[in-house]
């Protein structure tokens, strides 16, 4: 986990997402970046509208990664 706190603290403002299967067996997007204005936007950009499932904070500072997970609104495109 630190190699990827390192990569995001390089990258600047990198933001990355996966899908993954959610708690309730259903579709979730997984969002990690370094500043959560940052996060939010990538949730919009890929859902439209969302619901915010659980968030976490890794590291502190300028390494700190935030991961946000989403389920998008069945109307959001896929």
């Amino acid at each position: 986990m630190k190699a990827f706190a390192l990569l995001l603290l390089f990258a600047g403002c990198a933001v990355t997402q996966k899908t993954i299967t959610g708690p309730d067996g259903t579709k979730h997007k997984l969002i990690s970046c370094n500043e959560v204005e940052k996060c939010y936007g990538k949730a919009k950009d890929l859902c439209g509208t969302y619901k915010i499932v659980n968030t976490s904070t890794e590291g502190a500072g300028d390494a700190k990664i935030i991961k946000l997970l989403v389920k998008c609104d069945e109307k959001a495109a896929e």
